[in-house]
């Protein structure tokens, strides 16, 4: 799955590793991915898991599907040569859910890395609300300023 999201938006500009993990937090929250099985960091950025961004980049690269590239700007994508190869695998896997994947990856492809991060840190905190209903919750979580979650300095959750 992550192959696909890579391969499907590497040619975004504003496609990187920010925003790859919000899709694959959003993939196992909101369409509920199971297999993603995040161990996610909760800070103002919103959720990520740096375990497993680094598992995902060491297996998309050794498969020769799709290549994480470090550069001074960030993370970037690039189509490896063995880029077709994870299309059957998805296809056995995720195929049924491949429609419902497809239209998160629209609706937050176009975003900028921070709107892709208030997305993903919105839905984390309302499911965390709708888990633990209590008026902290519903002051504290959802609170997103116009500067974003980063840009305020503090965590949104705990």
């Amino acid at each position: 799955m992550a192959a696909y999201i890579a391969d499907t938006l590497c040619d975004h500009p504003t496609f990187g590793r920010v925003k790859f993990q919000k899709l694959l937090h959003l993939c196992e929250a909101h369409l509920e991915f199971q297999e993603v099985a995040g161990n996610y960091h909760r800070d103002a950025a919103g959720p990520f898991d740096t375990q497993m961004m680094r598992s995902v980049h060491s297996q998309i690269e050794k498969q020769g599907w799709i290549a994480p590239v470090k550069g001074d700007k960030g993370w970037t994508y690039a189509r490896g040569e063995k880029v077709n190869g994870y299309r059957d695998h998805f296809d056995r896997y995720f195929g049924d859910r491949k429609e419902a994947l497809e239209d998160l990856l629209a609706l937050i492809a176009p975003m900028k890395t921070q709107q892709a991060e208030i997305v993903s840190t919105a839905f984390a905190a309302w499911n965390d609300l709708l888990l633990e209903p209590t008026d902290d919750h519903a002051a504290g979580r959802l609170h997103l300023g116009q500067e974003g979650p980063r840009r305020q300095g503090q965590a949104l959750y705990p």
